[in-house]
């Protein structure tokens, strides 16, 4: 199954996780890192990224595909004019970025389990500098 994670750009990753813990969300003490924290509720789960300059506040969508589906969905997106970004490797897996008509960033990531959380890339390692 297709998996969709809201994902909020927030200026401070712990003061956010800790905010949202008080409305009962759980934080996966294993998923977070110091650009990352993933929460959970029942009825779903919230990511918290941190932000570069002007981005706090943006929210985005992640968008997690089983292995094997990820050239597919994407020549699909292309072929009905969405323009998606081209597939990149990176150290959680593989991924795309694509606007949907509202202008919604979504992130389009194929990853096996046991990397999908696991990761702080160098893009977000430099956000804290």
């Amino acid at each position: 199954m297709t998996r969709i994670t809201p994902v909020m750009m927030v200026a401070d990753v712990a003061g956010s996780a800790a905010f949202y813990a008080l409305l009962g969300l759980d934080e996966s003490a294993q998923e977070t890192s110091r650009t990352w924290a993933s929460m959970a509720g029942t009825g779903g789960s919230l990511g918290l990224h941190v932000a570069a300059a002007g981005e706090a506040g943006r929210v985005s969508f992640q968008v997690t595909l089983r292995d094997g589906e990820m050239d597919a969905v994407h020549a699909s997106l292309a072929a009905h004019g969405h323009g998606p970004t081209p597939i990149t490797d990176e150290t959680f897996g593989r991924y795309f970025t694509v606007a949907d008509p509202d202008g919604y960033v979504v992130q389009v990531n194929e990853a096996p389990e046991d990397l999908a959380r696991s990761y702080e890339t160098e893009e977000s390692r430099s956000l804290l500098e």
